[in-house]
């Protein structure tokens, strides 16, 4: 029954058949069902869309929240004119700013995963070390002055502070060169000569091969990478060291660019470990040459790019899932530039417009509105670039001329472009326009009666009731609708209409 019991009033039953009532009761049994259902799911899937709308609302906001909170605490820390270092229990270097990587006297990205102790000279080592340790053990702050040695042999006095982060496994470390007149004299002293300086100072590989491909010497990471021990390794050459699908490549290398100009560029190979394990490394190589200016070896400066081959490979794999997960996603997605130049486009949008991937990426998503209906309903780019999200309704018209009805979610990206996702809502309108027709003409049926007609819903509160009830009570309809039975039939309670009433509605099946 429509929206709860529809009950006939019992003063006209006497003038009606039993079997045309029957008949009466059955027919709108079969088509209240089909509305009730529709209706209800109509209210559920509205509900359920705006929760999720409320839930990507507030996400956003929390986000947006984190990310300003993420860039203050960034400027803060990279800004601030004392060197900061984050570490870890065992003195490696999370993170450091740029005061901190100009004290030490390398770049940033070098210095990251170091250990910090290796910058420490000797004669102070001994009291960072108490120093470190107590603080982890005590997580009480500590400050003391050392000297710092730098990769070029100079070295700086330098004051620290140091206390525990919250974690209890990581610290802040912060370090201000003390400029008095100790400092001032001890400047930078070379220890060393240019050659042992790299050597010792290289956190990445280093080789140095004689003009016949031997390895002469190397560095410590360059022997823990593959396995060997030093003696080991300077039995080997490089091509031992290198799997034979690279040796073509790499020739090539050495005679068009070593041997050309004195250096190559930055490649990439592989090596091969002691075990038989390969793994990728980024080089470069230089030409030696001695006094005589004659060939005398080469150098090659390695690094290590396991790490950022598999973040590459993850990157890649994440960027085919979003492209395959926009790809086949039943709305249409457009990704437009900031004028509104179509630049990404799925598989959804070209069967929604009828035009082809090529045609839609010379398109302005403007090309797509009628043009009386993009003057009066513009596209609201000044709203996007505020960062505001926009849901909307439009009419564009396909290829074929026809006008679709779409419904359009709207956000602009931080690199100035924006996505759209959109989906095509001709067939809810249509729905919409005969459901309202239908309720027209039920309304109409029912303000037809000569007899009184009502519906109740299941709290037994007027949802509907026809003219000729409203005339026989003598209210009016603004007066009932929303309102119990209760409160206008006040003699109704424990009488057998209401036992009648709620019958129809445990039982789901008509009562008189």
């Amino acid at each position: 029954m429509t929206r709860g019991a529809r009950i006939l009033n019992e003063m006209t039953l006497s003038q009606i058949e039993a079997e045309e009532l029957r008949e009466l009761w059955q027919l709108n049994a079969e088509r209240n069902i089909s509305e009730s259902d529709l209706i209800k799911l109509t209210l559920e899937l509205e509900a359920q869309l705006i929760e999720i709308k409320n839930q990507n609302e507030e996400l956003v906001q929390a986000m947006e929240t984190c990310e300003v909170a993420k860039r203050k605490y960034s400027a803060l820390f990279e800004n601030n004119s004392c060197g900061l270092f984050i570490l870890s229990v065992k003195g490696v270097i999370i993170e450091v700013n740029s005061a901190g990587a100009a004290i030490l006297g390398l770049k940033k990205s070098m210095l990251i995963n170091r250990n910090f102790k290796f910058f420490i000279s000797e004669e102070s080592r001994v009291d960072f070390n108490n120093c470190f340790n107590t603080l982890f053990d005590t997580q009480c702050s500590s400050k003391l002055d050392l000297k710092f040695r730098k990769p070029d042999g100079s070295s700086v006095f330098v004051h620290i502070d140091v206390a525990i982060n919250e974690d209890k496994k990581t610290c802040y470390l912060s370090a201000s060169i003390i400029a008095d007149q100790k400092h001032a004299q001890e400047t930078l002293q070379i220890t060393e000569n240019k050659y042992r300086k790299l050597h010792e100072s290289l956190m990445d590989g280093f080789a140095h091969v004689n003009m016949s491909g031997e390895i002469i010497e190397c560095n410590e990471v360059f022997c823990t990478w593959l396995g060997y021990t030093d003696e080991e390794i300077k039995n080997l050459g490089y091509t031992d060291i290198t799997p034979e699908y690279w040796h073509k490549h790499e020739e090539k290398i050495r005679v068009d660019q070593v041997m050309k100009r004195g250096f190559s560029e930055v490649y990439e190979k592989e090596y091969r470990r002691k075990d038989g394990t390969v793994f990728p490394v980024e080089l470069r190589t230089i030409l030696m040459r001695n006094d005589d200016d004659l060939e005398a070896g080469m150098w090659a400066i390695v690094r290590d790019i396991s790490q950022r081959k598999q973040v590459e490979s993850e990157l890649k794999q994440n960027s085919e899932k979003y492209r395959t997960l926009i790809e086949f996603a039943p709305d249409a997605f457009f990704q437009c530039d900031a004028g509104g130049k179509m630049i990404i486009v799925n598989n959804s949008v070209i069967e929604l417009t009828g035009y082809s991937r090529a045609e839609l990426l010379k398109m302005n998503l403007a090309d797509l509105i009628p043009p009386d209906l993009l003057r009066d309903k513009p596209l609201q780019y000044d709203l996007l670039k505020m960062g505001e999200i926009i849901k909307s309704e439009r009419v564009i018209r396909r290829k074929s001329g026809e006008l679709i009805n779409i419904e359009m979610n709207s956000k602009g990206m931080p690199d100035g472009t924006y996505q759209c996702f959109t989906r095509d809502v001709t067939g809810r309108k249509h729905a919409e326009e005969v459901l309202r027709e239908s309720e027209e003409r039920y309304r109409e049926l029912a303000d037809s009666i000569t007899d009184d007609f009502f519906s109740l819903d299941t709290d037994l509160k007027f949802t509907y009731c026809n003219k000729s009830f409203k005339n026989n009570i003598g209210i009016k309809a603004t007066n009932i609708i929303g309102k119990s039975i209760y409160d206008v039939f006040p003699d109704i309670k424990g009488s057998l209409r209401e036992m009648v009433y709620l019958d129809v509605l445990k039982t789901q099946q008509p009562g008189s």
